[in-house]
């Protein structure tokens, strides 16, 4: 068996989107290792624009049961959005921080990924939903 990994995109508009994901340990299957969260080339694009720059977090809510959750921009160094701790929940609202945690560096996809710790026994789950807002070059 696997682990269960369920991904919706809650809203996908020209501007931010959210994605809602649950992920379910099977017990056998282990960690999670730089698994795509958010898939900037699954993103619908804005009229006019040709292809989205980079993202920034703006809010992240999230549960976590056994596990604990490393959330990084996928890029040649990851960088570092947030440590989700085991057996907590989370609600933040980067706005409130000067406008959000953005993508910056040299290699990146775009796209969000998460590891996970701890993440091997059975009824192990992380929930997540991130808001992210779209750049797009100028």
């Amino acid at each position: 068996m696997a682990n269960t990994i369920q991904k919706n995109k809650i809203l996908d508009g020209p501007r931010h989107a959210i994605i809602q994901a649950w992920f379910a340990s099977d017990g056998t299957t282990g960690e999670l290792s730089d698994e795509v969260l958010v898939d900037v080339s699954d993103l619908s694009v804005a009229e006019g624009q040709t292809s989205i720059s980079s993202l920034v977090v703006e809010k992240i809510f999230a549960t976590t049961s056994g596990a604990a959750a490393e959330l990084d921009f996928d890029r040649t160094t990851k960088q570092g959005i947030i440590e989700l701790p085991t057996d907590t929940e989370v609600d933040y609202d980067f706005r409130k921080m000067g406008g959000g945690v953005y993508d910056h560096g040299t290699g990146s996809t775009g796209d969000i990924i998460m590891s996970t710790t701890g993440f091997a026994a059975a009824g192990d789950d992380i929930s997540i939903q991130i808001q992210v807002r779209k750049k797009y070059t100028v």
